[in-house]
C-alpha cells in the first residue's frame, strides 16, 4: 500500500470577529482601530463576580491562518496611517504568537493587546507591541503581566478599584453597563473612586453611547 505524504500542518487561531471601529475606553479612546477578536478565555466574567457579563460569543468562531487572518484585517482596515490593529478577546495571548504579529508589523499595522493579565507577555512577542493593556478579572496573585502602559478596571457600585501591582503609565476606571445601557448609578461610584484615588481617571465605553460595534 502506498502512503501518502502528509505536508506540515499549517496553524490556525480561533477568530470571533475581526472589524474596523473606534476605541471605546481608555486613554486611546476615540482612535480608528482594527479590531481582531479572538475565541477562548481562561475566565469567565459574571456581573455577580466581575461587575459584567463577558460580552464574547466564544462559542463561535472562524479557524484562519496568520495569513488569512492578515489578510482579513487588510480587508477592512483603510490604507491611510497609522493603522492600528487591537488584539482582543477573550484572552488574545492563549494564542496570539509571533507569527501573526510579525506579519501585522511587517503591513504596517501598529500593535495593542488587551489581555486580563493572567499569561504574561512572552519575550518573542513583546518587541512587536506598541501598546499594552491590562484589565485585571481576577485577584491580584493571579495576574502575572507586570508592566503595561495601560491598566484598565470595570467597575459595578460597591465595587472597589482593584489593588494591582501592575506598573503603567495610565490606570483606568470605567462603569459597568446594563447591557448596552449606561448605568447611573455605577457612573457616580466611579466618579467617586476617582476622586479618592487621583491616579487613577474615569473613562466611559464611547462605543456603548454610541451605539458602534
Amino acid at each position: 500500500m502506498k502512503l501518502r505524504h502528509r505536508g506540515p500542518t499549517v496553524k490556525t487561531y480561533s477568530i470571533n470577529d475581526i472589524f474596523y471601529s473606534i476605541q471605546g475606553e481608555g486613554p486611546r479612546s476615540g482612535t480608528a482601530v482594527t479590531f481582531v477578536r479572538f475565541s477562548g478565555c481562561n475566565l469567565h466574567c459574571r456581573v455577580a463576580t466581575n461587575g459584567f457579563d463577558c460580552d464574547t460569543n466564544t462559542g463561535s468562531f472562524e479557524l484562519l491562518t496568520a495569513a488569512q487572518l492578515l489578510a482579513k484585517a487588510k480587508a477592512v482596515a483603510p490604507r491611510a496611517r497609522p493603522r492600528w490593529a487591537v488584539f482582543t478577546g477573550g484572552e488574545p495571548l492563549l494564542q496570539l504568537d509571533e507569527q501573526v504579529l510579525r506579519a501585522f508589523r511587517g503591513s504596517g499595522f501598529l500593535v495593542a493587546i488587551e489581555t486580563n493579565g493572567t499569561v504574561k507577555v512572552k519575550d518573542d512577542i513583546a518587541k512587536y507591541i506598541n501598546w499594552l493593556t491590562v484589565s485585571p478579572k481576577t485577584a491580584d496573585e493571579g495576574v502575572h503581566q507586570r508592566v503595561a502602559n495601560e491598566v484598565r478596571a470595570v467597575l459595578a457600585k460597591g465595587m472597589q478599584i482593584p489593588k494591582t501591582g501592575v506598573r503603567a503609565e495610565y490606570r483606568v476606571v470605567s462603569p459597568a453597563f446594563d447591557g448596552q445601557e449606561l448605568n447611573e448609578e455605577n457612573v457616580k461610584w466611579c466618579v467617586q473612586k476617582v476622586k479618592e484615588n487621583p491616579d487613577w481617571i474615569l473613562s466611559i465605553q464611547l462605543h456603548k453611547i454610541l451605539k458602534i460595534p
